[in-house]
């Protein structure tokens, strides 16, 4: 008897041990410099990331965790902060073309939401699974996966990073 794999989704956590608390102020006191001013697009909620070696901590570790488990490189395509206020969602997406997409979580009160990846890989049986985030976490998908972050329900921000990478050759 032989075994084939046709299709899996692998989804990967970890954690980062860098200063969050800094890192927030250094995401809150930058210019919030929207990605799109139209309301209807989606990078509309996204802003652009300030540069600082603590993001660059971040996405050293998080391709490090990446090739720990793959054995395969992978580079950074673009990155983007989202800040959810009170009430903010976002819906569903993925992140195609993009091989491999990673969320990181600056701050995450109770009560601010979860990140809900849906995969319809058997379009009669969809799955769905949700990730409690906590600061200081990570978390690695594919960029094919669509995925969507329900409401904050705290009156504190969500702040989290969002990256793209490819894989190397």
């Amino acid at each position: 008897m032989e075994t084939h794999t046709l299709d899996s989704l692998n989804i990967m956590t970890g954690f980062s041990e860098i200063d969050l608390e800094t890192l927030k102020e250094v995401i809150l006191e930058s210019p919030q410099t929207k990605l799109s001013n139209n309301p209807l697009n989606t990078r509309y909620e996204d802003t652009i990331v300030p540069e600082h070696n603590l993001v660059d901590t971040v996405i050293g570790e998080i391709k490090d965790a990446f090739h720990t488990v793959t054995n395969t490189h992978i580079e950074l395509n673009d990155m983007w902060s989202h800040i959810h206020e009170e009430n903010m969602s976002t819906q569903f997406h993925n992140h195609h073309p993009s091989e491999v997409s990673a969320v990181f979580y600056v701050s995450c009160p109770e009560g601010s939401g979860s990140i809900v990846f849906k995969s319809d890989l058997n379009r009669y049986q969809p799955k769905h699974v949700s990730f409690k985030p906590k600061p200081g976490m990570f978390i690695i998908f594919p960029g094919f996966l669509d995925h969507g972050v329900s409401r904050n329900l705290s009156s504190d921000k969500r702040i989290s990073l969002s990256f793209n990478f490819s894989q190397s050759k």
